[in-house]
């Protein structure tokens, strides 16, 4: 099992390095970790001639479809979930909760990045599966650890926190 890391910096543990030669590449909209108060984990978009390709592009899609809420993008008003809506409007309150709205939500996420990968032909960068392994919900934050597995094989396991209102 490889151990959970913080996405979308690493894959399995270790920093992979891709020959970028004839592959669309994304923008990196997350460049390591900055420590605040307390430990507290904050992400921010970094430098924008910094790309990503591979594993870590399909991580950082799979991400931002995910946390992002269906009619927010002028261009693609099916693009993104419910979950952050639901769990904003406390639609999201128990174990089981969680785990129905995060299989709503990623059934969503795999529809969206299948038809836009349609002509890649780069299977580290296509959607295998994405499973909640665990998580944890508190009054203030929603953690939770996400295994996702591209169809050219790298799996990858993330912690995903997500800070809730009191």
């Amino acid at each position: 099992m490889a151990e959970p890391i913080v996405a979308p910096t690493n894959l399995e543990g270790t920093r992979l390095t891709t020959d970028l030669t004839g592959r669309l590449v994304d923008v990196l909209i997350s460049q390591g970790l900055d420590f605040i108060d307390g430990g507290e984990v904050t992400m921010a978009f970094c430098d924008s001639e910094r790309v990503v390709a591979g594993p870590q592009k399909l991580i950082q899609k799979w991400i931002i479809a995910f946390l992002t809420k269906v009619g927010t993008v002028q261009a693609n008003d099916g693009y993104g979930t419910n979950f952050m809506r639901n769990l904003e409007q406390g639609r999201i309150q128990s174990d089981a909760d969680v785990r129905a709205e995060f299989s709503d939500a990623s059934a969503s996420v795999a529809e969206t990045l299948f038809a836009a990968d349609i002509d890649n032909p780069n299977d580290d960068e296509k959607l295998g599966t994405a499973e909640l392994q665990d998580f944890d919900i508190t009054i203030d934050k929603l953690s939770m650890n996400i295994r996702i597995t591209s169809q050219g094989g790298p799996t990858a396991e993330i912690i995903l926190p997500i800070p809730l209102e009191v």
